[in-house]
């Protein structure tokens, strides 16, 4: 049978399947992109403004010697699309409140932000002074002595 008045979707933890009524899923999304305390409504869609900037700044890494020709043509970007917001349930909270969720994929910057991000890990990853996770860190700081400096 079709239900087409509801939502199946993730939930935030858990890995669970959680099913919804479309208007309160709706309802919920409203609520949280309309909270003038949190976000900020535009008056223009602005991602072509990104597109071409996103496509200078690419264009200039491209006559500087710092990308070849093949890279350039993956970073540019011709039908960016905005960012995407949706909501995960957390059904381990009272009320279920939605998590909001943006995606970028698609987005002006996306494939130049993965770029960028491939370059800072091999670097980041060599670096004493990072950690993987909360877990490394609390290891970490529990094995640190600080000494208080003297004057």
């Amino acid at each position: 049978m079709d239900h087409q008045e509801l939502i199946v979707t993730s939930s935030d933890k858990g890995n669970k399947t959680v099913v919804m009524e479309e208007k309160e899923y709706v309802d919920r999304m409203n609520g949280l992109v309309n909270d003038l305390n949190t976000y900020k409504p535009l008056t223009k869609d602005r991602t072509s403004y990104y597109q071409t900037k996103n496509n200078d700044v690419i264009n200039k890494l491209y006559r500087g010697g710092h990308i070849d020709e093949w890279t350039k043509k993956s970073l540019i970007t011709y039908k960016a699309l905005p960012p995407r917001i949706y909501g995960l349930p957390k059904i381990h909270k009272e009320g279920m409140p939605l998590r909001p969720i943006v995606s970028c994929i698609g987005t002006p910057t996306y494939h130049l932000s993965k770029f960028c991000s491939g370059i800072l890990k091999k670097i980041t990853n060599e670096s004493p002074y990072n950690v993987v996770n909360s877990s490394e860190f609390v290891n970490i700081i529990t094995k640190t002595t600080v000494h208080a400096a003297t004057d």
